[in-house]
C-alpha cells in the first residue's frame, strides 16, 4: 500500500509540470518547461507569508534535475536556464524589498529609541522588544539572500552538465 501510495504521490507530483517530448510521429517539439506565470510575491513583508511565497516558487529549482534530464534540444535548455533566471530574480526582488523595509523599520525603532525617556522602561522594553523582532527578520532575510546564490550556482552546474555542447554553442549565458 505504502508503495502504491508513493507512485501515485510521485505521479502527481511530476503531473504539475507539462512534460511533452518528441515522438516519432510528431515533427515538432513542444516545451517541457513550465508555462505556468510566475505567482505574485505577497504584497506585505510579513516574514512567513514571504517564506511560504519562497517554497512555492522555489520548487522548480528543486525539480530541476528531473527537468533537465527530459531535455532534448538547445531550445529548452535555453528555455530552461530563462525560467530559473526569472524566478530567481522575482525571488531576490521580493527578498530586497522586504530587507528593505526591514532596514527602514529598525531605523524607525531606533528614533524612537532615542526620543524615549531612560524613565520610561515600559517604553523602552517595548521598542527594544521591537528591534530584537525587526532585526532577526532582516537576518532571515538575508539568508534567504544568500540562499538565493547558492541555488543559482547549484542550478549553473547542473545546466553546464547537462546542457554542455549546448554551452559551447552559446558561450558566456551561463
Amino acid at each position: 500500500i505504502n508503495a502504491e501510495y508513493g507512485d501515485r504521490h510521485r505521479e502527481d507530483h511530476f503531473r504539475s509540470y507539462p512534460i511533452h517530448m518528441a515522438s516519432s510521429s510528431s515533427s515538432t517539439i513542444t516545451t517541457i518547461i513550465p508555462s505556468t506565470p510566475i505567482p505574485p510575491a505577497p504584497y506585505s513583508c510579513e516574514y512567513n507569508d514571504l517564506k511560504l511565497w519562497l517554497k512555492d516558487v522555489r520548487k522548480e529549482n528543486d525539480d530541476l534535475i528531473y527537468t533537465v534530464n527530459k531535455i532534448s534540444t538547445f531550445n529548452q535548455c535555453d528555455e530552461l536556464w530563462n525560467r530559473l533566471q526569472s524566478l530567481r530574480q522575482a525571488r531576490l526582488s521580493a527578498i530586497e524589498r522586504c530587507i528593505t523595509e526591514t532596514q527602514h523599520k529598525l531605523t524607525d525603532i531606533t528614533q524612537k529609541r532615542s526620543n524615549t525617556l531612560p524613565t520610561d522602561l515600559d517604553g523602552l522594553k517595548k521598542i527594544k522588544s521591537e528591534e530584537f523582532v525587526a532585526k532577526e527578520k532582516l537576518r532571515l532575510l538575508e539568508n534567504d539572500r544568500d540562499l538565493e546564490g547558492i541555488l543559482e550556482s547549484s542550478a549553473k552546474k547542473i545546466m553546464k552538465k547537462s546542457c554542455r555542447s549546448y554551452l559551447d554553442i552559446k558561450a558566456g549565458n551561463l
